[in-house]
């Protein structure tokens, strides 16, 4: 199978080294970035120029370039016989434009990836033993390829309703980022005295700030409602903090399931 991604970024690149890893596909590579380019001579297959020219010459399609691109190159495609598949963290704005232009489309997220970027933040073991959610309503034997593809690069194939996915995620990765920001805000100014745990709770707030802000517009009210949740907890332990008792099995409360979570 011939194999096509648009936007090598990390996730793109990382899909690109672990699916020639295979042996059983051919991989080609369509982005601007020069770098890139380079990279992917080096790396796979080859590259094209043009859409056009990519999606003429490929079996499958991967969107992986930032979500309102993706949006875009979707929406300007009129016909293409394989399967197309983007990589965003958003799932139902796309799902829509796939399902107005008729197309055989599955809404791919891989639960992985770093703040790294460019070539050097390609790894070809990205995904290995982790999540791949899918939304979409293909045929049987398409979706089998898709699964297919998603456990040749050692992930874990998760069919979730695009609805469902986005929620999910403005709890469990969109506003994580938001409060990494507001804390790097906060407390950048002691920077000189930073130690772990900061340093982690804020490394979200180096991603790529372009990426960053396609998710947000293109989940905002799912967020808005995760913020204000958060705001919620936040005063709760505001009061807790006059009530000793009742803080102290809070604390312990979140930290057992913390640890749950973990097992």
């Amino acid at each position: 199978m011939k194999i096509g991604i648009v936007g090598l970024g990390q996730i793109g690149g990382s899909l690109a080294l672990a699916l020639a890893k295979t042996g059983k596909y051919q991989v080609f590579g369509l982005d601007k970035d020069k770098a890139i380019k380079k990279a992917i001579e080096e790396k796979i297959d080859g590259q094209f120029d043009t859409l056009d020219e990519l999606k003429g010459s490929v079996d499958f399609l991967i969107l992986s370039a930032p979500i309102l691109a993706n949006e875009k190159i979707l929406d300007s495609i009129e016909s293409f016989a394989g399967i197309i598949m983007d990589t965003g963290s958003t799932k139902l704005r796309i799902m829509e434009i796939a399902k107005r232009k008729k197309l055989k489309f599955v809404g791919g997220h891989p639960l992985c990836g770093t703040e790294k970027k460019g070539p050097e933040s390609w790894n070809a073991d990205l995904f290995e033993n982790q999540k791949f959610f899918l939304s979409g309503n293909l045929r049987r034997k398409d979706k089998k390829v898709v699964e297919t593809i998603v456990r040749d690069v050692g992930a874990i194939p998760i069919w979730i309703e695009p609805e469902i996915h986005d929620t999910v995620m403005a709890y469990t990765s969109h506003m994580p980022y938001v409060i990494a920001l507001a804390l790097t805000r906060l407390s950048s100014k002691y920077a000189d005295f930073w130690g772990p745990g900061i340093k982690s709770t804020t490394r979200l707030a180096a991603q790529n700030p372009d990426m960053a802000f396609d998710i947000l517009l293109t989940n905002r009210k799912n967020v808005e409602d995760a913020l204000q949740d958060f705001s919620n907890v936040l005063m709760e332990l505001k009061i807790l903090l006059r009530n000793p008792e009742e803080l102290k099995n809070f604390l312990k409360e979140i930290a057992e399931r913390r640890q749950e979570i973990d097992d």
